[in-house]
């Protein structure tokens, strides 16, 4: 649905971005769908856009990274339009990155992975408590209010606490666009960036997955951002000049049909999880392509 926080129809935003646009290279961050859609159309004049899912920090979407960018695509083929897609964070690995740029997108942002090189500044203690974060380390709130917002929260953070509760508060009401203002005035009244932050219970900090990727970054590219960064792209380099030959290698395997008809039918019906597309009702489903695609009886794994 579109965000309540820009409500109603986006046609003046959409021509204000196309005013700047004539003088600025502007590149509107977006994590909305149905404001996605609005911005391919032929006659936006927006020739470049950036996507930021879930996974990245603060206010984001409530679609993953890669599903904005299925969207983007198939929004992109429909309307025949030629349009820049940049991913805002998560791709924190070559390997990520390499599986977007091969695939079509103009390039991804980096927006913590590098935070444990020399060039970015912070103190020893931040460092360590940098160092230390999981994967985990972070939260999704204000999903009911359709304004989702990651925060560093390792699960004992009193001031995430407060925001859900604050959340909370907000959805015992009927939820209007001004809940959803209130509750996104409230994060940015006390919202802290965390290089100026010492990751502590009683800080809101706006957080990525990504920063939990920083240690292995700088263990496998190097401490120094430069060297890094160079290390990582000759790296995603190389993975991009090699999937040229790999995109093919599986096309001629039986398997990749019967996979896919497995996952239609786990739509539908109760999956044996020991065997794929086994069903334990008694559907009379043997008539679908899945089983038709194992005849002699669906495989032990």
């Amino acid at each position: 649905m579109p965000s309540p926080v820009l409500s109603g129809n986006p046609s003046a935003w959409l021509q204000r971005l196309r005013t700047l646009s004539e003088d600025y290279r502007c590149f509107p961050i977006v994590g909305d769908v149905p404001l996605l859609a609005a911005m391919v159309k032929e006659d936006s004049g927006i020739g470049r856009i950036v996507l930021k899912g879930c996974e990245a920090a603060g206010f984001v979407s409530g679609e993953t990274a890669l599903g904005l960018y299925a969207a983007a695509k198939e929004l992109l083929h429909a309307s025949a339009k030629s349009l820049d897609v940049l991913i805002w964070g998560g791709a924190s690995t070559p390997e990520a990155a390499a599986a977007f740029l091969s695939t079509g997108a103009a390039g991804i942002i980096f927006e913590s992975v590098h935070w444990l090189t020399d060039l970015v500044v912070m103190d020893d203690r931040q460092r360590q408590q940098l160092a230390r974060l999981r994967v985990d380390s972070t939260a999704l709130v204000g999903l009911d209010l359709q304004v989702p917002c990651r925060l560093f929260n390792k699960g004992n953070s009193l001031a995430f606490k407060k925001i859900q509760a604050f959340e909370d508060s907000l959805c015992a009401a009927e939820i209007t666009d001004e809940s959803c203002r209130a509750f996104v005035g409230q994060v940015q009244a006390s919202a802290l960036h965390p290089l100026d932050s010492h990751f502590t219970q009683n800080e809101v900090i706006p957080l990525g997955v990504e920063a939990a990727f920083a240690a292995s970054f700088a263990e496998r590219f190097g401490s120094g951002t430069e060297q890094a960064v160079k290390a990582f792209l000759a790296e995603m380099r190389n993975l991009c000049d090699a999937a040229g030959a790999k995109k093919d290698c599986f096309l001629d395997s039986p398997w990749p049909g019967r996979w896919a008809s497995s996952i239609l039918l786990s739509r539908c019906h109760v999956l044996d999880h020991r065997y794929p597309g086994v069903c334990l009702r008694n559907c009379g489903c043997r008539r679908t392509a899945h089983h038709r695609a194992w005849p002699d009886g669906c495989p032990d794994l």
